[in-house]
């Protein structure tokens, strides 16, 4: 450190009056400059030291530039950096004598340096800066000090109270902070509030961030100079490997994490005792690794014990285990043959936390693979639909769906998801069986499943009745809970659903209203959420009926006294009645409404007529009939 006479002797020096700085003499010695180097604004003073002249001494303050501008004032100032000639022309007789001098004008740039805090409220300047020829640290107390480039110096304060130090370029160190080539030189300062201890930092942190780098997280004053230092697998000497710049992290390269783990400390340095060390606790990185063998994976870590606390495994960003001892070693059983897992290792130590780099693995085993046991088939427009359970946590590319017809034929098809559609089949024969086979992502081949066997439904027409029978539903684990058969109409409108459970058969008796009609199963299987299945479809297509009589006999009798056709599937119908010379004497919009033997009021005689029907069917199809009938009176 500096001592207190010299703080003193350099604040004597600097109140001395400023005519007491040196003359500088141009190259031939006729004239002389108060200053030849200074900041901008800065003056120049000359001084004519020529004798003889025979007329007005003048002057060019910037002979160098391009023109011609002599004056006779003994006074510039110079307002932008730069190198500067000052010319002379000195009259004599029919001649004029020249002389120069130099000049050099500084920018006002504020001198950069940089203030460390040491213990016991000291702080060392270093000034980081070589623009000036010297520079004037000003330490807020009265107390100035002068340094050259790149020097440092270190001062006591009294106390820890907030202090503003300030440094001034000088352009000139022969000249004083007053003195015009130093007045208009820049200067800098720094707010600081003195320590009177350096704490341990602390490293808050330690992450494995890949195979090669380390990255770090501490609280540091930021004030105070800090190094890293490393040592190797828990063993050995620490070495200093950097120095702290960032604020709160510094990353570490060049490492070898995949065979070692590395253990760090971050010391203080006071750098006005020979650089003494305050070290912060070690904290270690985790190296990790992992390894797939039969039905487990195997994690194995390593890192440094000291002030540890705990382990925890984390498995794809999950908790899978807390460790509450030193045990580096975990075997994860709850793993499944072609997935990949990816781990994570935290330590928590007394003093911090570090975690590995995450390693992934897939699993492996070589086991039978279970069969699948839950498989829902149905009929659905032409096709059978397939789909299926996955067994839990089986992982598997591809699928065999094997189907197996009456006529003892076998067809394979490949899958790659839990849903198949079987379009190569016919309808009107079965029934369609299929079993369905995997291989698992470890090669593991499963057992064939249980043959799952949608309702195949036949149907007889009788002359009133539609006699329907159907096969039992194979293929769900739980079994089934009810059979329905569904009645539609030719649109698919369900017109009837009946309970069937318990039976294979049922006799529907002809709906005179429906001309066309469908049916089919509906299979609800015992499970909590129940699954469906459907049948193939049946159709029953009617045509319409229409029956005449030869001859009615209008007498009131309460016998065949009015023509009437019978029939059934009729949509709309018209009936004409004509006598034997063509003439209409009878029209009947309704199939209930028929003729009574009148025309115009009146009976009309016996004899043969000519009856005309136009309708349509219930599908809309139109048709006509026609033909004779017997009236007969008697």
């Amino acid at each position: 450190m500096k001592n207190l006479s010299k703080h003193i002797v350099l604040l004597i020096i600097l109140s001395f009056p400023s005519f007491l700085h040196a003359q500088y003499t141009s190259q031939e010695g006729r004239f002389e400059a108060d200053y030849i180097k200074g900041c901008a604004p800065f003056k120049v003073t000359l001084t004519n030291l020529f004798v003889g002249a025979t007329g007005p001494i003048q002057y060019d303050y910037d002979a160098a530039a391009s023109g011609n501008n002599f004056v006779t004032t003994n006074e510039h100032t110079y307002t932008q950096p730069g190198t500067y000639k000052i010319a002379q022309i000195a009259p004599q007789n029919t001649s004029g004598l020249s002389d120069t001098i130099r000049i050099e004008v500084l920018d006002n740039r504020p001198p950069n340096f940089e203030v460390i805090y040491c213990s016991n409220n000291r702080v060392n300047v270093t000034i980081t800066d070589n623009y000036y020829e010297k520079y004037l640290i000003d330490f807020n107390t009265g107390i100035y000090e002068v340094v050259g480039p790149d020097e440092s110096t270190t001062y006591s304060y009294p106390d820890n109270s907030p202090r503003t130090i300030i440094v001034k370029g000088l352009a000139t160190g022969s000249s004083t902070e007053s003195e015009e080539p130093n007045l208009a030189c820049g200067t800098g300062s720094a707010d600081i509030t003195p320590i009177a201890f350096i704490l341990p930092p602390e490293i808050v942190s330690v992450q494995v961030m890949n195979e090669t780098e380390v990255q770090l997280q501490y609280n540091t004053l930021s004030e105070v100079p800090h190094i890293v230092e490393m040592q190797v697998n828990g063993t050995g000497p620490f070495v200093n490997i950097d120095s702290l710049e960032a604020p709160d992290a510094i990353t570490i390269s060049g490492l070898d994490n995949e065979n070692n783990f590395y253990c760090f400390r971050i010391s203080a340095l006071d750098r006005c005792e020979a650089n003494q060390a305050y070290p912060s606790a070690i904290l270690c990185s985790i190296r990790l690794n992992a390894n797939a063998v039969q039905n487990q994976n195997e994690v194995r870590w390593m890192s440094g014990t000291m002030n540890l606390i705990s382990y925890s495994v984390f498995r794809d960003n999950m908790l899978v285990a807390n460790i509450n001892d030193a045990t580096v070693q975990f075997d994860d059983i709850d793993v499944n043959c072609g997935v990949t897992y990816c781990y994570t290792i935290i330590g928590y130590f007394s003093d911090g936390q570090s975690a590995s780099q995450e390693k992934c693995v897939t699993a492996i085993a070589d086991n039978t693979s279970p069969p699948i046991q839950n498989t829902t088939a149905s009929f659905n427009n032409g096709s059978i639909t397939v789909e299926f359970d996955i067994p839990a946590a089986v992982i598997a590319d591809t699928f065999t769906i094997t189907r197996n017809s009456t006529d003892g034929g076998q067809t394979a098809f490949i899958a790659t998801t839990n849903s198949f559609i079987d379009s190569n089949i016919n309808t009107s024969i079965g029934p369609y069986c299929y079993t369905i086979g995997y291989a698992d992502a470890c090669g593991n081949v499963s057992q064939p499943s249980m043959p799952v066997c949608p309702v195949f439904l036949s149907l007889t027409q009788q002359a009133n009745s539609n006699v329907l029978t159907w096969t039992n539903y194979t293929g769900w684990f739980s079994g089934v809970a009810a059979y329905e058969l569904e009645v539609l109409d030719g649109s698919g409108m369900l017109l009837a659903t009946i309970d069937v459970t318990g039976t294979n058969t049922y006799e529907d008796p002809i709906r005179e209203e429906v001309q066309n009609l469908r049916y089919r199963i509906r299979v609800v299987s015992a499970d909590v959420s129940p699954l469906i299945s459907f049948s193939n479809v049946v159709i029953v297509a009617y045509t319409y009926q229409l029956f005449f009589p030869s001859a009615f006999t209008p007498n009131q009798d309460g016998l065949n006294d009015t023509f009437e056709p019978k029939g059934r599937f009729i949509g709309t119908f018209q009936m004409k009645i004509f006598n034997r010379w063509g003439e209409l004497i009878f029209v009947s919009n309704d199939l209930l409404e028929g003729w009574d033997g009148h025309y115009r009021g009146k009976p009309v005689t016996e004899g043969a007529y000519i009856y005309k029907v136009d309708g349509t069917d219930l599908d809309g199809t139109p048709f006509v009939k026609s033909g004779s009938l017997v009236l007969i009176r008697n």
